[in-house]
C-alpha cells in the first residue's frame, strides 16, 4: 500500500493567504483485530484501511486578530466492524465480524486568535461536521454516523504577566 500528501500555500497579501492539501494514507489492521476471527473468510475481511482527505481555506490577520476559515472532506475505506450480538430469542451470544460501508465526512472550521490587551490572548475554534455512511450501506447511504458530533467548539484565554507568569482559562 502507499501514502502521499501534497500541500500548497499561496500568499495573496502580506496578511492573507490561501491553502489547500490532499492526502492518501493507509493503516494496516492491528493484530488484535484478528483474535476473534474463527474462519478464513472472516480473516480475509481485514484489509488496509484507506484514507483520502482534502482540505482548503484562507488564513489571515487583521490588526490584533488572526483567523483561519477552511473546509474539509474525508473518506475512510475498508472499514471492518466486529462485536458481540445477542440473539433476542435464545439469549445466546455470537461474536460477528462484518465489512462496514465506507465512511465520509465533510464540514467547515474556523479558528480565531485575538491579542486584546498587552499579555491577554483569546483563542477560539468551531467545527461543523457531517459524518455519513457511504458506499456499501444500501438504503442507509448518506445516513449520519452515530456517536459523531455535528459541531464542536473550544475557547480559551491566556494572560501572561510581566516576568513570564501566566494564567490559562
Amino acid at each position: 500500500d502507499w501514502a502521499a500528501s501534497l500541500g500548497l500555500n499561496f500568499t495573496l497579501k502580506p496578511n492573507l493567504a490561501v491553502y489547500a492539501s490532499g492526502t492518501r494514507g493507509y493503516k494496516m489492521p492491528a493484530l488484535d483485530e484478528f483474535l476473534n476471527a474463527t474462519s478464513q473468510q472472516q480473516t480475509e475481511l481485514f484489509e488496509s484501511k484507506e484514507v483520502q482527505a482534502v482540505e482548503g481555506g484562507v488564513k489571515g490577520q487583521m490588526g490584533p486578530v488572526g483567523f483561519t476559515v477552511g473546509g474539509f472532506w474525508t473518506k475512510l475505506k475498508n472499514v471492518v466492524s466486529q462485536g458481540l450480538v445477542v440473539d433476542p430469542v435464545t439469549g445466546g451470544s455470537t461474536w460477528i465480524i462484518v465489512p462496514s460501508p465506507e465512511n465520509k465526512s465533510y464540514g467547515a472550521e474556523i479558528e480565531l486568535v485575538a491579542n486584546v490587551y498587552r499579555g491577554l490572548q483569546f483563542f477560539g475554534n468551531a467545527t461543523i461536521l457531517k459524518a455519513e455512511l457511504g458506499t456499501g450501506a444500501g438504503a442507509d447511504i448518506g445516513s449520519r454516523i452515530n456517536g459523531v458530533p455535528t459541531s464542536i467548539a473550544n475557547a480559551a484565554a491566556v494572560y501572561t504577566a510581566p516576568g513570564g507568569i501566566f494564567l490559562k482559562a
